[in-house]
This record gives C-alpha cells, structure tokens and sequence, in this order.
C-alpha cells in the first residue's frame, strides 16, 4: 500500500499525490469515498 501525500493549504488537504518515478505524482482529489479529478503531473 502506498501512502499519499496531502497538499492544499491548513486543513483537510484538497489534493493528494502518490510519488510514481522521480518528478512524476499522480495527484487527485478524494470525495465521499472515490477518487476524482485524477493526473499525472511532473511536480517542480
């Protein structure tokens, strides 16, 4: 199991991301349960 990393500011993170291979994350949103809005973005 992988953990995800939480970004988005104070409070409940608004996003996540799971490191994939070096600047690669794939980042989503999680709601009621599901993941949404799911990306696979080059960080920095």
């Amino acid at each position: 199991m992988c953990a995800a990393q939480g970004f988005g500011g104070r409070g409940k993170p608004r996003r996540h991301a799971i490191a994939v291979n070096g600047p690669w994350r794939i980042t989503f949103e999680w709601a009621d349960g599901e993941a949404s809005a799911v990306d696979l973005e080059q960080y920095h």
